[in-house]
């Protein structure tokens, strides 16, 4: 199943149609529908297992199950003969309580419904979305924000969100753009009272380890190694079309040649540019795909295809997404989709796990100041000698001894913003969206540093920037995509794992003595490199980036003072295209959104 859409309480049948035909994109193969008094229940189904089954929405005794996504260990926790994910999930939950969805080994968005309660879950990873509303005596809830909105027949914007989206490229949970919209952060469930109209929120998994760490690096090695293979095999689909996305990175090559490993001859996709031989990766994905033997696609995007696959993606969202990587990801998708595979496997989540980002280590270093008997006079310097730099933010935070790591997606500072946006955004404002996520981690038992970015991102710049752009660029084209990465019983097992020798001298080390045998040596011995293409020279030759102005004069969201000095540092160093992207595609999004 592939969306989900839910309203517990009055409703209308006709406007509630016309909702859940919103998101019908994520789901082409069956649709069924609830309609009884005080609940009308919808959904559209992608078919990659049991296509066969009937589409359906299950009722089990006085329940009903609704979900989007899979269950992969579904056989081993029903016992009947009918066996089903649906049958599963209730079984689980009988059996467990709200618990139950530490038991599920997948990626979902989980309504089930009693005649007492609601209970919705995200999976623990944030794969799959799942967004909600309680108002006027109702509980609506959907896979996209888009469905409640379009029931709702308005969309409000509070512009304090800005902040958060520009400081973490993404709304993270309990927030969404709009500020009567929530969204479930990964592994919560909400308990919704159907009696009282009331809800609470649990967090009943951390995958946070709090006992005697696994020091032995052999052992390591080979227990990650059978995880992940076992992780690839169960996400291989049986009866549809599929392949793997293969950058000629270290991620993506490993989780392809493990797949070619189990199924023999498979697909594989990669990207370029035209024009601009730098940023192109496809001679590295050329050396994976012949020592694999895959049957390699690749694709090749011009300035002509950015701007129409932008366009595209601009219109589609139903909130910004600050990634400039989901313009060629929806390009190669839809390319993807003609061809007439259903199922893509991606390398997500292997850099969060194994410490992957330069800046682990620097963040790790910097953490060694906060050790200092003596930091009065430090504190004061920095705090009267301000820069923009970011470094300079790092050793402002140790130094007044606030909590340094709050995610790889931070683009903007809180200061920087302050000074770029037309609010008041207070100093450590983002501390305060990152507080209840770090006292999740410490109450799990979790106590080291490096855990804690491993933790923070999994739950920030992975769920909701990389999966999320993942899930709405795929489900716009109605492909499925998988991260076996990001299995439980594998993320369980790293953070088992003693964090020195996940953040040790070499980058990944781990994971390229795992690949080793999988792989050619100049895939393993490449120095990482972040990706990139030439979307700020397209935006630039376009004039696309004067959009940005025609949205400060209609939205005034920036600083006209500061908003032209960072135009002008950009032309001169190459570290602020981030920052440019970022703000284009908000402007981008509200003029085509708040403009009409």
């Amino acid at each position: 199943m592939c969306s989900v859409f839910g309203i517990i309480g009055k409703y209308d049948k006709k406007r509630a149609d016309t909702a859940s035909d919103t998101i019908s994109h994520r789901g082409e193969d069956g649709i069924c529908e609830i309609a009884e008094d005080n609940i009308y229940l919808h959904y559209n189904r992608l078919a990659v297992t049991d296509i066969d089954r009937d589409t359906k929405i299950e009722r089990f005794d006085d329940t009903l199950i609704l979900f989007n996504g899979e269950i992969y260990n579904y056989k081993e926790l029903s016992a009947g003969d009918d066996i089903s994910e649906a049958r599963a999930i209730y079984e689980t939950y009988i059996k467990y309580g709200v618990d139950f969805v530490s038991h599920l080994r997948g990626m979902y968005a989980i309504a089930i419904i009693t005649p007492d309660e609601v209970i919705l879950a995200r999976d623990l990873f944030g794969k799959k979305p799942l967004y909600y509303s309680i108002e006027n005596n109702k509980l609506i809830f959907a896979s996209e924000a888009r469905a409640i909105i379009s029931y709702r027949g308005k969309a409000r914007v509070d512009r304090k969100i800005f902040s958060q989206l520009l400081f973490f490229q993404s709304v993270i949970p309990p927030n969404s753009f709009y500020p009567d919209i929530r969204q479930l952060a990964p592994s919560e469930v909400l308990v919704y009272d159907k009696k009282n109209k009331s809800a609470k929120s649990l967090f009943p998994y951390t995958p946070v380890y709090s006992g005697k760490y696994i020091d032995n690096r052999n052992k390591a090695l080979k227990e990650i190694e059978k995880r992940l293979k076992e992780a690839v095999e169960i996400r291989i689909p049986k009866e549809v079309k599929w392949g793997c996305l293969l950058s000629g990175g270290l991620d993506s090559s490993l989780i392809s040649s493990l797949s070619a490993q189990i199924s023999g001859k498979i697909d594989t996709f990669s990207i370029g540019y035209e024009g601009f031989d730098k940023y192109d990766e496809r001679g590295y994905a050329q050396i994976v795909a012949r020592h694999i033997g895959s049957n390699h696609h690749e694709f090749v995007m011009s300035k002509d295809d950015f701007l129409k696959s932008l366009n595209e993606l601009t219109e589609h969202l139903d909130e910004p997404l600050l990634d400039p990587a989901a313009v060629p990801l929806w390009h190669m998708l839809k390319q993807i989709k003609k061809a007439g595979f259903k199922t893509i496997l991606s390398g997500d989540g292997s850099d969060e796990l194994f410490m992957g980002y330069r800046l682990y280590r620097e963040y790790f270093d910097i953490e060694k100041a906060s050790e200092l008997r003596y930091k009065n006079w430090l504190r004061n310097y920095f705090k009267a000698n301000f820069s923009m730099n970011k470094e300079w933010e790092r050793y402002k935070r140790i130094f007044s001894d606030r909590l340094l790591f709050r995610s790889m997606a931070e683009l903007f500072t809180d200061l920087q913003l302050n000074r770029l946006l037309k609010l008041n955004v207070a100093d450590d404002s983002s501390l305060r969206h990152i507080e209840p996520l770090f006292n999740r981690f410490e109450d799990a038992g979790g106590k080291d540093k490096r855990d804690w970015y491993s933790y923070c991102d999994i739950n920030t710049l992975l769920s909701e920037l990389f999966l999320k752009k993942l899930d709405r660029v795929s489900m716009a084209h109605t492909i499925e995509a998988r991260s076996p990465f990001l299995d439980k019983n594998l993320v369980e097992y790293i953070f088992s794992i003693e964090p020195s020798l996940r953040l040790s001298g070499e980058i990944k080390a781990l994971l390229k003595d795992v690949a080793t045998p999988y792989l050619p040596k100049e895939i393993i011995d490449r120095k990482k490199k972040g990706f990139s293409y030439p979307f700020i020279e397209w935006l630039k030759e376009s004039g696309e980036l004067e959009k940005i102005y025609q949205a400060q004069r209609e939205f005034k969201i920036f600083r006209d003072d500061a908003l032209d000095e960072l135009i002008k540092r950009s032309g001169k160093q190459t570290r602020f295209k981030h920052h440019i992207y970022a703000m284009y595609f908000l402007s981008a999004w509200m003029i085509k959104h708040y403009n009409r």
